[in-house]
């Protein structure tokens, strides 16, 4: 009997966190049940070394929707001729007969004040693009029941369609500091080190709402550590404007980010519209104490004031005020709502979702 083929179209597939590793854990997961033919720009050396075969696309430098346009043309005309299922992520060209959903880009559409023209139509093609590849496919998958929620909402997508699949970490890598670890940052002597960890090119992830919580409360003595980049970076300029230089470590790209959560006493994420979030999840597994907001879909796993903690408003400076003061000064619940994270996170382990991501596939099969 021929074994079961599929082929998964996505930009990026690296073991890196975020939609990336998600692909990749997608590749490992349906790899124990089918040849895998990945097409991606993108592959990092250990996803291609699990594939069947691995196609790899060039496409134009910049921008952003040149390259995914012409990544989606490309991709298209190697599925017309594909014999097996076809995964798809979100907005594509082709019809798929699984579309596994990491962002809804209309409900961004909807929150988001653009900067530029340009921010405006990337985001409104991939809005129209999702729409009609969504209704299109077979099977939909959201990474969480926010996803879900917003494409019944804004592209009137049936509930009954939509299976959710919560997104798993990997717990090996991701764990506590272990006894006599050498941590490889430290916070100015008596600080406690908050980090942040995310795209730095734009406002989704409430940066500047941190930023400002920081400057209301100069009698909390912390220390903000800020890992990643981005193409436009008004951060250090606005940290300098806040006064905050001396409190804020812009750390750039860390390949070695789980080193960083366990160096960190705690993790902010305050995203305005983040579908998942797995950089949350990372940090729970970590057995970091984490205050995310409730636009994320990692907030669906945390039971506030148990776990991790959770601020309605994503723009209201005070609520994470108010949530340092009541825990962050005392060790002894920082450790524990870290250790009932780390137990959470034991319970979303990448194995869960491969698990589910098998099923269905297998179902979809001829």
């Amino acid at each position: 009997m021929r074994r079961l083929q599929v082929a998964i179209a996505s930009h990026t597939f690296a073991f890196t966190g975020g939609m990336p590793g998600c692909n990749a854990d997608l590749v490992q997961a349906l790899a124990e049940v089918a040849d895998v033919h990945v097409i991606g720009v993108d592959v990092a050396p250990e996803v291609a070394a699990v594939a069947r075969r691995t196609v790899l696309l060039s496409v134009p430098g910049t921008p952003n929707l040149v390259k995914g346009l012409s990544f989606q043309a490309q991709a298209s005309r190697f599925l017309a001729g594909f014999e097996g299922l076809a995964i798809g992520t979100g907005a594509t060209l082709w019809t798929s007969d699984l579309n596994v959903v990491h962002m809804c880009h209309r409900a961004w559409q909807e929150l988001a004040h653009f900067s530029s023209l340009y921010s405006r139509v990337y985001t409104r093609t991939n809005a129209h693009l999702e729409k009609h590849a969504i209704q299109a496919a077979r099977r939909v998958v959201a990474v969480s029941h926010q996803v879900k929620r917003d494409l019944v909402h804004w592209h009137g997508i049936e509930p009954e369609r939509i299976h959710v699949v919560l997104n798993g970490v990997d717990t090996n890598r991701f764990h506590p500091r272990r006894d006599g670890e050498i941590p490889v940052l430290v916070a100015e002597s008596g600080r406690l080190a908050i980090l942040f960890v995310g795209d730095l090119g734009t406002p989704r992830k409430g940066l500047d709402t941190v930023f400002e919580a920081m400057r209301l409360a100069p009698d909390l003595d912390i220390e903000l550590w800020v890992a990643g980049t981005g193409r436009r970076n008004p951060y250090p300029a606005l940290a300098r404007k806040l006064g905050l230089e001396d409190r804020v470590r812009f750390l750039g790209y860390r390949p070695d980010v789980e080193a960083l959560f366990r160096a960190a006493d705690a993790f902010v994420l305050p995203s305005r519209y983040d579908p998942f979030g797995m950089v949350g999840l990372e940090a729970m597994a970590s057995g970091l104490p984490v205050v995310v907001s409730s636009r994320m879909g990692v907030s669906e796993l945390i039971t506030d004031g148990l776990d991790g903690y959770v601020v309605e408003d994503p723009h209201d400076p005070w609520a994470l005020v108010s949530h340092w003061r009541r825990w962050l000064l005392d060790p002894a619940v920082r450790r524990r709502v870290g250790r009932a994270a780390r137990q959470k996170a034991l319970s979303h382990t990448t194995a869960v979702p491969a698990k589910a991501y098998r099923r269905i596939v297998m179902e979809l099969a001829p």
